[in-house]
């Protein structure tokens, strides 16, 4: 009976070893798909950015575009609008009128 017992046991470990096996290579599957999609969102992006540069690179070309003069010359104006932000105003000299200022970049 000890040898019946025994087999019975090889039995069932030989499942729960088929059982991960099969669990493992789905889990391998699954990330080799994952990784291929990465791998292709990460190339899209890759040559977006080149894109984006090189149209960068076209319009500030100094054979096409010229820094002095302003956008759309010769028509009607551009409006421009900017953003500050102010950190503090400290030392503020109302004999000399001067202050000094920090601001953050953004």
């Amino acid at each position: 009976m000890t040898d019946g017992v025994f087999m019975l046991s090889i039995k069932k470990s030989n499942a729960g070893i088929r059982r991960v096996l099969i669990d493992y290579n789905a889990y391998i599957s699954i990330m080799n798909i994952t990784v291929g999609c990465y791998h292709e969102q990460f190339r899209k992006v890759s040559e977006l950015s080149r894109n984006i540069t090189h149209i960068l690179n076209i319009l500030v070309n100094k054979t096409y575009y010229d820094k002095r003069l302003r956008p759309n010359y010769g028509g009607r104006t551009v409006d421009v609008g900017i953003t500050m932000h102010v950190s503090s105003i400290s030392a503020v000299s109302e004999v000399e009128m001067v202050s000094s200022t920090f601001m953050n970049t953004i």
